[in-house]
């Protein structure tokens, strides 16, 4: 959001197949069935949404993106206050809504925000996201700074996007509707295409070296068998539980390392093996290891998969690739490839060029409790 921006006239869009009636299909399935709304042309190269749940419509101006049939919508959310989002024309004379975030909460947030203000410093603009509810645009507004700063392709590959409302022409079967939104692909675990990570120098955080019950994700109900963290003389560690072998049957192995800015959390470097018939091959898996109120957790670091917004993909790989590329790496979709070292692995995870493609797996994330032998006492005791 920002304070309301004085955006000239010719900058300001009103695509031609975009007035009409349209049937709104929410998100999620509220059970009333799709509304209605209608857009029109407004004053001074604006438009006009009116819908059920708005009497008197809201009004909100379309600026171009660097991606075709892209444009941003800039909504006014009072008289001194505007809110964006990004609207997209489809197939079929559809039009998608889309919400955005500027910054995930989460381990690069800090690398994220950097790069992202490094963007807006082009346009003398200044991203706020001390607020964890809202992200604020703040500086000179007026003129071509809001339009070219959501025209630069690094810009909108900084955007989390989510798909709102979907505006239809007919209305969809109920069995259809569900299959409208756009779904993209897979997001995946970042992976180090190399057996090993020279130079690194493997921690032990306090409390993790020992036995440990096991959690379920996003539940702290605690399994009756555990797992013991066993610290190898080079300072990784064994993990040893019945369930994390690798494909070749060996124990799973785990280094640490710290990550620059952050406490409680830290860097986990899994060493696996891939065996299928007379194929094999040895790489590296990076995860956040997190220290909790209840023991520790092991979420993934995932490369975002392909956006839901058309031709966005692109936007997001091209940024990234570039920072790989600074360490001496390339970046295959979810594989960086080139023999990183551990010194620039970490400076490439402070990168927010990079980090920007990557999200944090929080929801399936492992948990991880008090020992066993503690857990048994404190269920036993009188």
């Amino acid at each position: 959001m920002s304070a309301r921006p004085d955006i000239p006239v010719g900058e300001l869009v009103q695509p031609a197949g975009l007035p009409g009636r349209y049937w709104v299909l929410p998100l999620e399935d509220t059970g009333s069935g799709p509304g209605l709304i209608e857009f029109r042309t407004g004053e001074d190269g604006g438009m006009i949404g009116d819908d059920a749940e708005n009497s008197g419509g809201k009004t909100f101006r379309l600026v171009r993106t660097s991606v075709p049939g892209v444009y941003v919508k800039i909504t006014d959310y009072d008289d001194d206050t505007v809110l964006y989002g990004l609207l997209e024309h489809r197939d079929l004379g559809t039009w998608q809504d889309y919400g955005i975030e500027a910054v995930a909460q989460d381990a690069s947030t800090g690398p994220n925000l950097a790069w992202m203000q490094d963007i807006a410093d082009r346009y003398e603009l200044t991203i706020d996201a001390r607020d964890s509810d809202k992200t604020h645009i703040k500086g000179k507004l007026d003129g071509l700074a809001i339009p070219s700063l959501f025209a630069d392709p690094a810009f909108l590959a900084t955007l989390h996007v989510a798909p709102s409302r979907l505006f239809l022409p007919n209305p969809p079967p109920p069995e259809e509707r569900e299959d409208l939104f756009p779904s993209g692909g897979p997001s995946l675990h970042l992976q180090l295409d190399q057996p090993s990570l020279p130079g690194a120098e493997w921690i032990s955080p306090p409390g993790l070296e020992g036995e440990h019950a096991q959690g379920q994700s996003n539940t702290h109900f605690y399994r009756s068998y555990g797992m013991r963290f066993v610290r190898l003389a080079d300072g990784r560690f064994e993990v040893r539980a019945d369930d994390l072998q690798n494909s070749s049957g060996n124990p799973q192995v785990l280094g640490v390392l710290p990550i620059e800015g952050l406490e409680n959390e830290y860097l986990a470097v899994s060493f696996d093996h891939w065996k299928y018939d007379d194929k094999e091959r040895d790489y590296l898996t990076l995860s956040i290891l997190g220290r909790t109120e209840t023991g520790w957790s092991v979420s993934n670091i995932l490369a975002r998969g392909t956006d839901t917004l058309a031709g966005r993909q692109d936007l997001l790989s091209q940024p990234m690739a570039e920072a790989a590329q600074r360490q001496g790496a390339s970046l295959d979709g979810f594989k960086l490839r080139g023999g990183l070292s551990a010194q620039a692995l970490l400076a490439l995870l402070r990168d927010g060029q990079f980090t920007t493609g990557l999200e944090v797996d929080r929801q399936r994330a492992e948990h991880f409790g008090a020992s066993v032998s503690r857990q048994t006492e404190s269920t036993t005791a009188p």
